[in-house]
């Protein structure tokens, strides 16, 4: 089987307006001192054979892209920082997660290609 190269999109949008403007400001703050902005969205991306292919801290709202070579089975967990929430009580944060993959392939040959979301 030919490897055919595929774009993994991924976005989490944080559609709670205060949240998501508390989160800008703590890196805004972070960025300030000199310290990388860590704040927003912890995304991990798993192949079929749960091997991790992205581990890391991404900003809300943006879409980030994966190039991968196979067709198959990916799993995107999704964590909020722990800015995200307001202490000393649970709190419920409004979100989006978009995952989509864009295909480079013959038209002559089939590729099947599923995903699977955990929030």
């Amino acid at each position: 089987m030919t490897r055919v190269p595929q774009t993994l999109e991924m976005e989490v949008q944080i559609l709670d307006k205060d949240v998501l403007q508390k989160i800008v400001k703590v890196n805004d703050s972070l960025r300030e001192q000199g310290k990388p902005a860590t704040q927003g969205v912890r995304l991990k991306l798993l192949d079929e054979n749960e091997k991790q292919l992205f581990f890391g801290d991404v900003h809300p709202n943006i879409q980030y892209e994966y190039e991968a070579t196979n067709a198959g089975v990916y799993k995107m967990c999704v964590q909020l920082t722990k800015m995200s929430f307001n202490e000393g009580y649970a709190s419920k944060i409004k979100t989006k997660v978009k995952f989509s993959a864009e295909f480079h392939r013959s038209k002559s040959k089939c590729y099947p290609f599923l995903f699977y979301v955990m929030v």
